[in-house]
């Protein structure tokens, strides 16, 4: 009996380090955009806010009726945060995209533009 005790505990020793560099990654929240999606009446604006990354740059892409229906305000874009002004009715969604890093999946958040 004491053969299979020494032979367990060569097996436990063993193995032991093995299993402590499996989980040597740190656990990190992922980035989040917030809010992920929303309606914002004409005339109005909304306040975007990256989560847990650092931002690199904030673009607008679609909803367009001939010209941009959002826009970002010029002064607004600090840190991790921009604000979207709803200019005029969109056709279809505008989204704003947050650039997070190379090598990483952009931010997207979706806004509907409301008429008043």
């Amino acid at each position: 009996m004491s053969l299979v005790r020494l032979a367990a505990a060569l097996l436990v020793l063993g193995t032991a380090p093995v299993v402590a560099c499996v989980g040597a990654t740190p656990i990190a929240p992922s980035a989040v955009i917030v809010p992920d999606i929303i309606t914002v009446p004409i005339g109005s604006s909304q306040l975007f806010t990256v989560y847990y990354g650092t931002v690199r740059k904030f673009t607008l892409q679609g909803g367009t009726a001939g010209s941009a229906c959002v826009e970002i305000e010029p002064s607004s874009e600090v840190g991790n945060s921009v604000r979207v002004i709803a200019t005029h009715t969109c056709t279809g969604m505008a989204y704003v995209s947050a650039d997070i890093g190379s090598g990483r999946t952009p931010l997207v958040a979706a806004i509907s533009v409301s008429g008043q």
